[in-house]
């Protein structure tokens, strides 16, 4: 096999056929993680002057019913608050795997349809090609390969959850202590 020719092959497909770029973006960006390090920086240095800030007001004392009262309605915001982010956090999360399974798919039979007769398919039908049960068996393969990794990880937690639980809640032995750090350690 040369690969060489593999990879120009691959070039040429890749700087004719435009539509691929649009499902190339659309697999980067749903597939791609969050794990970048902004590094920001917040005042100081030459040149940083301390804001001219008036104190905090003298505090009131409340009646405790209020306090409590006040409280309950705070938290009660938060945690609404918090359920609303976490199924908008959910709804992304399925429409990235959605946009992501087609995309690959897409990109897949494109190529192959472009391979075998030499047409190129517009966005439109790319997205018909990719939105089949060839994504959906992508996204079955994935997850079967994955769930056991998953499983192991998960066991992997509760058993150091249980040496740390034991490392925790026996009070005189100091063997049985020290052999419940290095294990939750190992773990």
């Amino acid at each position: 096999m040369d690969h060489g020719k593999v990879l120009g092959r691959a070039w040429q497909i890749l700087w004719r056929y435009r539509a691929l770029w649009v499902f190339g973006v659309i697999v980067v960006l749903c597939a791609a993680g969050s794990s970048g390090n902004p590094n920001y920086s917040f005042g100081g240095g030459d040149g940083y002057q301390e804001p001219n800030v008036t104190p905090w007001p003298p505090i009131q004392e409340w009646p405790t019913g209020e306090v409590f009262g006040a409280l309950a309605a705070i938290g009660g915001a938060i945690l609404a608050i918090i359920i609303a982010l976490c199924c908008l956090a959910v709804i992304v999360t399925v429409a990235k795997v959605i946009f992501l399974y087609v995309g690959e798919t897409a990109l897949i039979r494109m190529v192959d349809h472009y391979e075998k007769t030499g047409e190129k398919k517009g966005v439109r039908q790319g997205f018909r090609l990719g939105w089949s049960r060839t994504a959906l068996r992508l996204f079955v393969i994935d997850l079967l390969t994955r769930v056991p990794g998953f499983i192991a990880v998960l066991l992997l937690v509760l058993v150091g959850a249980g040496v740390f639980a034991l490392f925790v809640l026996v009070r005189d032995g100091v063997v049985l202590k020290i052999i419940g750090a290095v294990a939750g350690i190992g773990v």
